[in-house]
């Protein structure tokens, strides 16, 4: 497992997926996670992303990479993220999918600075 973020670029670079997953389960550093983890266009296994999501050290910037991410569960698991940013939340409010907009828009509910409007769904 890496120790600093040389050796979390080396498996970026030159580690195969399950090194990268392991890499990723085992991090307790912010930066490590921001390093490890998919970037939001890069085509990523859901479980590596779930991963960096269940991580206690995931900072929320990276949480929010994945609020466009196609699947569901994925985009689900961003909605429900403690302290997510307004932004990706508003976008989740207006989600295809009715269990992450219930979820981003109960989230936005307890925010009283973000308009109602903003939470519905264009017709």
């Amino acid at each position: 497992m890496p120790h600093d973020l040389a050796a979390a670029y080396r498996i970026l670079l030159h580690g195969n997926s399950a090194d990268r997953l392991a890499a990723v389960r085992a991090a307790t550093d912010p930066e490590m996670l921001t390093v490890l983890g998919p970037l939001a266009r890069e085509p990523a296994d859901a479980a590596l992303v779930h991963a960096v999501l269940d991580n206690a050290a995931c900072p929320v910037g990276v949480a929010a990479r994945y609020a466009t991410h196609p699947e569901a569960a994925v985009r689900l698991q961003v909605s429900r993220w403690p302290g997510l940013h307004d932004a990706p939340l508003i976008g989740l409010a207006q989600d295809p999918d009715a269990e992450v907009r219930a979820a981003a828009r109960e989230q936005l509910a307890g925010r009283p600075h973000v308009a109602a409007s903003a939470c519905e769904t264009e017709t």
